[in-house]
């Protein structure tokens, strides 16, 4: 039983820290002491009471078998309830859900056959009535004693959910999704089960060890990257930024993309090498040190800014790579005749939030270009003024910073009136189908933007 322990104890660890709790905190939950809750992590205290594990996952908001990696209940058709069961708790967890439900929860049967509903929805392309309704759906299942403990087969669950929840989501929220970025949480940040470095298989630590020397020790990122690692390794040779996700992952073709783009990217960290080994895909960039840029009025960062854009728009969209561009992204949210408005060969970055910036003494670096495609050479700047006036700045005066970039001063103002206009309907789109805290005040200043334009016209 002790590798089993230590399986679940790997598993409470990863839950309590994608929780941020110390561990002092889930041993006072638990009525333990900090020492029981450490060596419980390590696999030295075996989980042997069903009550205990109940209570341990109610405390890291997971189910029980997130924690044991298999159903505990012997009667088969209960398996499969709990599975199923699990699967929606997982869904929740992507959509940042509580679970909270007010009102008295519809028997299961019944919130069974809602769901199959909304699977038939999805054959008539009614995708946005599914994602209006589906998070209050399952905020009512989890809420359910007979709906936790009485759902049908785990397949059919997984396959509705999928088809239900995965797969729509790129195509209504193209403003920035490419197939399988996942759910963003409050902050923006997607939310992924996070691998640390000493769980990797030693295939692929030796591998990477071959180009850094010696890992001394990891740090992995907390939020805000999407990859399933994403870590700091601390070697003899210095620090360096490691992003990967395993071979047979359907989102591994994002890597490679984001990597063949970063190699030509200005004012992005170094790629420093690339491996697969041990079933996984890594890549290594270079650790950029700094801080994330104040873009408010005055601020002193708003000169190294400009100078990070008007590098931005002299860079050419790598011709190897093919992604779908900015125009195809938005097509539906603008009128189809200013379709040229939005079209460009240049390299556009997509995502200049400050959180993806970093000063430095020698300028600004961009990170993480996975979601780059191609489009107006003026359009990261178009994209920066609605984070300036997200920052304070009023329309007015994050244009007049927008225009000290040769590129954007250049473009015809109808074709920045169809993007601003675009840019807001794609927000709002988003900010309606899938709110999350962080969306409303951007939205409102996209909002801002576009009326302070004149409008695109059909």
């Amino acid at each position: 039983m002790l590798e089993e322990s230590e399986e679940i104890g790997r598993r409470v660890r990863r839950a309590r820290l994608r929780l941020g709790m110390p561990q002092a905190d889930l041993a006072s939950d638990l009525g333990k002491s900090q020492g029981w809750v450490s060596k419980m992590e390590r696999g030295q205290i075996e989980i042997d009471r069903v009550g205990l594990l109940n209570l341990i996952a109610a405390k890291l908001h997971v189910h029980p078998n997130d924690l044991i990696g298999r159903p505990y209940t012997s009667s088969p058709a209960e398996n499969q309830w709990q599975v199923a069961a699990a699967s929606i708790l997982r869904e929740l967890r992507r959509y940042d859900l509580t679970p909270v439900f007010d009102g008295t929860p519809r028997p299961s049967g019944e919130l069974w056959r809602y769901m199959t509903g909304l699977h038939r929805l999805r054959d008539a392309a009614a995708s946005i009535a599914i994602l209006r309704a589906l998070p209050d759906v399952l905020r009512e299942a989890q809420t359910s004693p007979t709906a936790r403990s009485a759902m049908p087969t785990a397949t059919t669950v997984r396959s509705t959910l999928d088809e239900t929840v995965l797969r729509p989501v790129p195509v209504l929220c193209h403003a920035v999704a490419e197939p399988g970025t996942g759910f963003r949480s409050a902050r923006g940040e997607t939310r992924v089960d996070r691998t640390a470095w000493h769980e990797l298989p030693p295939a692929a630590q030796e591998a990477v060890e071959k180009h850094t020397g010696r890992v001394d020790h990891a740090e992995t990122a907390g939020s805000g990257v999407m990859s399933r690692l994403a870590c700091t390794l601390h070697t003899a040779l210095g620090r360096a930024f490691v992003k990967g996700t395993r071979l047979d992952d359907e989102t591994a073709w994002m890597y490679d993309y984001e990597a063949r783009v970063t190699r030509c990217a200005p004012r992005a960290p170094r790629l420093l090498w690339q491996v697969e080994a041990g079933g996984w895909l890594l890549i290594g960039y270079e650790f950029v040190d700094g801080r994330h840029p104040d873009l408010a009025p005055g601020s002193a960062d708003l000169a190294p800014l400009v100078a990070t854009l008007t590098a931005l728009s002299a860079a050419s969209w790598p011709a190897t790579v093919r992604k779908k561009p900015l125009h195809v992204r938005w097509r539906g949210f603008f009128p189809a005749d200013r379709t040229p408005d939005l079209e460009g060969g240049a390299l556009v970055h997509t995502d200049v939030s400050a959180l993806n910036m970093v000063a430095t003494p020698d300028g600004i670096h961009l990170l993480d270009w996975a979601l780059a495609c191609p489009g107006p050479n003026w359009a990261d700047t178009a994209f920066a003024v609605v984070r300036l006036i997200h920052a304070g700045h009023t329309p007015e005066q994050a244009e007049e910073v927008a225009r000290e970039v040769p590129a954007y001063r250049a473009a015809a103002s109808s074709a920045v009136s169809t993007f601003a206009h675009a840019l807001y309907a794609v927000w709002e789109n988003r900010e309606r189908t899938d709110p999350l805290p962080h969306r409303a005040a951007l939205t409102a200043a996209a909002r801002s933007w576009a009326m302070s334009r004149e409008p695109a016209r059909a």
